[in-house]
């Protein structure tokens, strides 16, 4: 549904930006080039394809692929369709072997496999394809051997709706993928994969209704609120629900995290940054009497520690809370090697919250020269009893 009250897109790049085209394409490149990693804190250079991880690197390379097509592709492929880099083509099989040796010929770096039908069926993605001899085809969804029909069971600590959207997903996805002679054993299948998983037996059923009568009808409820804000908070059984329909009268639209998962808790796709080198950090540091300072920074914290450092070295009151404790306790000493990384975000004003409510010391043991932002008082009432460790 087209929204009367948005702006009318850009039609030219000067629209867009104030970068020329040479401007643009030299920014590009140095993206593109500049493809260096660390493993085992050892630095290594990538020699074939885009950056890993660069936002530019997906949409480079589907316009390589692009170009690959219209070099490579000729009138022996009677279809082909292809998404990122799975290709499902229809082809002469005298011609198959020749035609995939062509196509690996063109660029070094980009080798395709082939795989053939069995009894008439070739999976592509989520959808097994199958034909028959009259020329007719039907689709059913595709399940690899090592698929175990395991989703998140309807007892896991996770929102009522996070449990049903697995449901609507198997259910829709069941629609979208199979042939109308398919499509009541795999709805079949759902109904025992959610067994399996614990959930009721007329879920299936409740979601297939609410599909088919969203179908008929616009929800013009949802569509006439939109959202003002996102709140991301921690997903607690009841409490957090309350909260999203308390927000939600607000405008304000909820998602929940959690931050103890399978894939946190055992897989380090990175070398783990050290405190020091990390940025956007809160910190605390102690002095050796039990007074301390909370201190928030979007630089690297290392360089904001040896800033303190030095103010109190100097005694620069003006440039740290900590060297105005120091000159004018006397002796103290502040423990330097035992600062604590309490919390970090890019954000300014997400630092700055929390650098104000881990400044909330009951004891009045902060150093800090101030109390911070000024909070409204739901959030202050959520603060207190915070304490320090």
């Amino acid at each position: 549904m087209c929204n009367p009250f948005l702006p009318p897109l850009p039609v030219s790049l000067d629209d867009r930006t104030t970068l020329n085209a040479e401007q643009i394409t030299n920014l590009l490149e140095v993206c593109l080039r500049t493809t260096y990693f660390v493993f085992n804190k050892e630095y290594y250079e990538q020699q074939n394809g885009a950056a890993m991880g660069s936002p530019v690197s997906l949409i480079v390379a589907n316009l390589f692929m692009e170009h690959f097509e219209e070099t490579a592709l000729d009138t022996r492929f009677r279809l082909w369709k292809r998404y990122v880099d799975d290709i499902f083509c229809i082809i002469k099989s005298e011609f198959l072997d020749e035609s995939l040796i062509f196509l690996n010929s063109l660029f070094p770096s980009i080798q395709l496999t082939s795989e053939v039908e069995t009894n008439g069926s070739l999976p592509f993605l989520d959808v097994l394809v199958s034909r028959f001899d009259d020329g007719t085809m039907k689709t059913s969804v595709h399940r690899k051997s090592t698929h175990t029909d395991r989703y998140i069971s309807y007892q896991s600590n996770h929102a009522p709706h996070v449990k049903k959207g697995i449901v609507k997903c198997l259910v829709r996805r069941t629609y979208n993928l199979s042939s109308e002679s398919s499509l009541k054993n795999e709805i079949d299948h759902v109904r025992s994969v959610s067994s399996i998983n614990g959930y009721p037996r007329s879920i299936v059923d409740k979601v297939k209704h609410e599909l088919k009568k969203k179908k008929k009808q616009v929800d013009t409820t949802t569509l006439n609120k939109d959202p003002v804000a996102t709140a991301i908070i921690p997903y607690v059984s009841t409490v957090s629900e309350r909260i999203r329909k308390i927000l939600w009268d607000y405008g304000i639209r909820t998602s929940f995290k959690t931050k103890t998962t399978l894939s946190n808790l055992l897989t380090k796709i990175k070398d783990p940054t050290s405190n020091e080198n990390k940025v956007g950090a809160v910190y605390k540091i102690m002095c050796e009497c039990g007074d301390f300072y909370i201190g928030e920074s979007g630089r690297a914290l290392g360089i904001r520690i040896k800033e303190h450092k030095s103010a109190c070295e100097q005694g620069y009151f003006t440039k740290s809370p900590l060297a105005e404790h120091v000159w004018q306790e006397g002796s103290h000493v502040i423990h330097w090697n035992q600062v604590k990384l309490l919390d970090f975000s890019q954000g300014m004003v997400e630092r700055k919250v929390k650098e104000t409510i881990y400044n909330m010391s009951p004891n009045n043991l902060t150093m800090n020269r101030d109390s911070g932002m000024e909070l409204s008082p739901l959030v202050l009432r959520a603060a207190r009893g915070h304490s320090h460790k």
